[in-house]
């Protein structure tokens, strides 16, 4: 027992390590994170009360509303600072972790609980994509979640349909990756025969059905505008061009690739890693998964066909792949993250059963490798940068009213400022991004006229703040 509780706690201090050592230099920050602050901000301070999310890239759909009001309870408590965003969504990893270790030993075993926690804890994959607050962030525990509790009814513990409708949707509301979570549950009803006549099945639709009712309520008032979004993108080539056959081989490569760097890759620029790389002229400035590590990925899943405990976990995998196959654009590594929970359980599940020494020795290098990602890596105009160059600005233009401009030289990114000055209660009259943000915050700017002129200049690694008399 001694030895448990000791390997537990072990797993669970690296994956705390893991996700706030460096944890403001390393924060991340930009457009996406500035537009999911807005939304919970706005409902914590009594600004804007949405029936809908936010909006779901390439396809003319928005997202229901629960995600955003879940938000506004941290927005509340941290009073809009992004770093208390950051800090609950880390929390949220290692929370995660740790039910990695209780799930991987409920269906597995110890061994495999042990060895799933430790790979999600010290993945620098993992990592980085649980310090970062956006509408995907909680998609590894929402998928962690649907496996648990689709595996209870399985065991034929019913009321686990009650928690598991709710984690739906919330997942459902958060991020387009949840369908996958409904795919997979639909999937693993038939696959696996769960009961379908039963008054919790009953309950839990119904629960499902009924925090849809806001996106009734907006397609109502708005002229069906989700409905007709949804059957544009479904007859139409709205959203994207790509044709069917080459979004195979997209799917096929991304899952390749984001499999192979959960195991291990060389990282240098978080800026690269969390936004520059979803650039087609960036993406092959991304850290690349060495052989060894995609040569592990790719034998560990092909183990998995072969193993009937991993059933579960590869129903899930193929869910996500097959729910991708209907984005008609590029897919961003993240899109992959359903896939990751059960890939580190897919990953235990190998481990266990090859020579104990091998398993220790590619756990080694595992930790080694990624944890020297953790200590060496950098990001470019990371959060503390952004933050400076903002209170410089504002410091400069003290009460005058004024107009928010960036530009940037090189390899850089524009975005991830708009909100700051919000939280520091500096509004300016415009700003270059109110063609996309104005409805956020339109209500809040000043009516008065611009006296000043503030130019974020990036490059170099800094930002440069120029404030001159607008004319």
């Amino acid at each position: 027992m001694g030895k448990k509780i000791s390997a537990v706690g072990t797993v669970i201090i690296i994956s705390i390590f893991f996700r706030f050592f460096r944890f403001p230099q390393l924060f991340h920050w930009t457009m996406d994170e500035d537009f999911w602050s807005y939304l919970p901000q706005n409902i914590a301070t009594g600004y804007h009360f949405p029936a809908i999310g936010g909006h779901i890239g390439g396809t003319g759909l928005y997202s229901g509303p629960t995600f955003i009001y879940l938000m506004a309870i941290p927005a509340k408590i941290f009073s809009g600072n992004p770093l208390g965003f950051g800090i609950l969504v880390a929390a949220i990893g290692v929370l995660t972790a740790y039910l990695m270790y209780l799930v991987g030993r409920r269906m597995f075993g110890l061994a495999v609980g042990l060895l799933a926690s430790f790979l999600y804890s010290s993945s620098f994959l993992m990592a980085i994509f649980d310090r970062h607050y956006w509408n995907a962030s909680l998609t590894p525990i929402l998928s962690l979640l649907t496996i648990w509790f689709v595996w209870e009814v399985h065991q034929k513990r019913l009321k686990f349909v009650i928690p598991l409708a709710l984690e739906l949707v919330l997942a459902f509301h958060a991020h387009g990756t949840g369908m996958a979570l409904l795919i997979f549950t639909a999937l693993a009803w038939i696959f696996f025969r769960l009961p379908v006549r039963s008054r919790w099945v009953a309950a839990g639709v119904g629960i499902f059905l009924l925090f849809q009712l806001p996106l009734v309520f907006f397609d109502v008032r708005h002229d069906w505008q989700n409905t007709r979004a949804l059957a544009s993108y479904l007859t139409t080539s709205k959203g994207g061009t790509v044709p069917l056959t080459a979004r195979v081989g997209n799917v096929a490569q991304g899952f390749v690739s984001a499999g192979s760097r959960l195991v291990y890759f060389p990282a240098k620029d978080l800026a690269i890693e969390q936004t520059l790389g979803l650039a087609p002229q960036y993406a092959a400035l991304k850290g690349q998964a060495p052989l060894w590590a995609s040569a592990f990925f790719a034998v560990a899943l092909l183990a998995a066909f072969f193993l009937p405990q991993a059933r579960m976990m590869l129903l899930l995998v193929g869910s996500t792949l097959v729910g991708l196959l209907i984005y008609k654009e590029k897919i961003p590594e993240y899109f992959f993250s359903p896939t990751f929970v059960p890939l580190f359980f897919i990953f235990a599940l190998f481990l266990k059963r090859i020579a104990r020494p091998l398993t220790v020795l590619f756990l080694i290098i595992f930790f080694c490798l990624n944890l020297n990602n953790l200590l060496t890596v950098k990001h470019t105009f990371g959060y503390p940068t952004r933050l400076a160059a903002v209170q410089e600005a504002i410091a400069q233009v003290g009460n005058k009213p004024f107009v928010l401009e960036a530009k940037c030289a090189g390899f850089c990114q524009l975005y991830g400022f708009r909100y700051l000055f919000t939280y520091l209660h500096h509004e300016p009259v415009a700003s270059y991004v109110d063609s996309t943000f104005l409805w956020l915050y339109q209500d809040r700017l000043p009516k008065v006229a611009p006296q000043k002129k503030v130019l974020l200049n990036m490059a170099d690694g800094k930002v440069n703040v120029y404030v001159s008399d607008y004319r």
